[in-house]
């Protein structure tokens, strides 16, 4: 039998990316890197390749080390990375070292001493100055303290979307606690994981999570309890901005949620890191349109408040319904509007309507949309699908930024300006 190899040339990858390793006679290692060209350039594998290198030599002179923190970035892509010039016409140079020293309540009380009557949050036809907002979190802080809930403990958060959601945060955070949201509208086996896997012992409900929930061997603390007369005093801070603010659970790739904790200081940083693009101020007004328990909130919550802006909270049935939200972004002077794209598609069909109607109606039309900025977020958007807003609004008014990020890099990671 004779045998000879043949050289077989492809002009396709049967894998999008396939790496194989070979161990020669002489005990070294050879490698080949075959991959799909219309997924990657020639670059990009070749970049992969010396990625791999690097990571093997990194393991190699330090095999204890944890293999999330091995180090395989060149010293010339790190600089590349930290320093160089973002598409967009955002701003270059050396990356800026942020120091974060304050927690979030602690920078949220620094809004209360400068814009203390201004109004921090509007409901409906209630509105909450910040005053206001830290005495209740501050009261509902202490009856959590007098249940045991200090730093380091995991406070459950199940309430229907209102101020009370804000409330109870700010609460759970000056205690030095960690608050995680339960949104009592999802499945009772989730919601059962969740209490279980967290080990949470205690929950702040009302009235109508304290009948839904499956609360048997924990405690519970109703979120009217706010208004208790205790003192309303800002408390004495013994966390930092490394202990844990809050934890969010994902569906996780299995399907199977998945519980991601954020300290602190990720949450101050991604606010520094984004000032400069943004121009947050205390004249902005925001939307908590989404979810507590989706990590969009954080963004939307902190950007209002830590900066002396107004939040306004969406109800549930005014979100899913365009037109009313439409209205509430006119008659609220809205500034900053968070959007997936998908629900923004909603939006842009019912902008069109109102273009239509006040072009044809004789009654005066209501007051020009105020908005500085739509962000997106939470899934990929197809820009091709902005195009009749932009045929009306133009790109600058307001700007539409594409950004992108996953629950564990703390909300944000990308920026990028929609532009022609």
């Amino acid at each position: 039998v004779t045998v000879e190899a043949i050289n077989i040339d492809r002009n396709t990858s049967p894998m999008d990316i396939t790496m194989t390793l070979v161990e020669e006679a002489d005990g070294s290692l050879t490698g080949e890197l075959e991959f799909s060209t219309d997924l990657y350039q020639c670059d990009t594998a070749s970049q992969m390749c010396r990625h791999y290198v690097s990571f093997l030599e990194s393991v190699m002179f330090n095999s204890n080390q944890l293999v999330g923190k091995v180090d395989y970035l060149s010293a010339e892509e790190k600089q590349s990375l930290l320093g160089v010039k973002i598409n967009g016409g955002r701003s270059g140079g050396a990356r800026k070292d942020f120091e974060c020293n304050l927690t979030l309540d602690g920078w949220f009380e620094q809004s209360v001493l400068r814009y203390p009557n201004d109004v921090a949050m509007t409901e409906t036809d209630n509105s909450l100055t910040y005053q206001t907002l830290n005495s209740k979190a501050n009261v509902l802080a202490r009856v959590l303290q007098g249940k045991g809930v200090g730093r380091g403990s995991y406070v459950g958060i199940s309430l229907e979307r209102s101020s009370n959601v804000v409330v109870a945060i700010l609460a759970v955070l000056k205690t030095g606690a960690t608050y995680v949201p339960v949104d009592p509208a999802n499945p009772k086996e989730r919601i059962q994981f969740i209490l279980d896997d967290a080990q949470i012992d205690i929950v702040i409900v009302d009235d109508v999570s304290k009948i839904s929930l499956p609360l048997a061997g924990r405690k519970s603390v109703d979120v009217s309890e706010c208004c208790s007369p205790l003192e309303d005093d800002n408390l004495e801070r013994l966390h930092n901005v490394d202990d844990i603010a809050y934890v969010i659970y994902t569906s996780g790739t299995t399907g199977k949620p998945k519980g991601v904790e954020i300290p602190h200081a990720n949450v101050e940083r991604l606010f520094y890191a984004t000032e400069s693009d943004f121009g947050f101020n205390n004249g902005d007004v925001w939307t908590m349109f989404h979810s507590y328990a989706f990590d969009f909130s954080v963004w939307e919550m902190w950007g209002a408040l830590l900066f002396g802006g107004r939040l306004v909270v969406v109800p549930k049935v005014v979100a899913q319904a365009p037109s009313e939200f439409y209205r509430l972004l006119k008659n609220e002077g809205v500034t900053v509007l968070n959007q997936t794209p998908t629900a923004f598609t909603h939006l842009i069909k019912e902008d069109e309507v109102q273009c239509i109607d006040e072009g044809q109606s004789s009654v005066s039309p209501l007051p020009s949309l105020a908005l500085r900025y739509v962000i997106f977020g939470g899934e990929a958007l197809d820009f091709s699908a902005l195009e009749n807003w932009v045929s009306r609004h133009g790109y600058n008014a307001p700007a539409l930024i594409n950004m992108y990020g996953i629950t564990e890099t703390t909300v944000h990671v990308t920026y990028h300006k929609v532009n022609e």
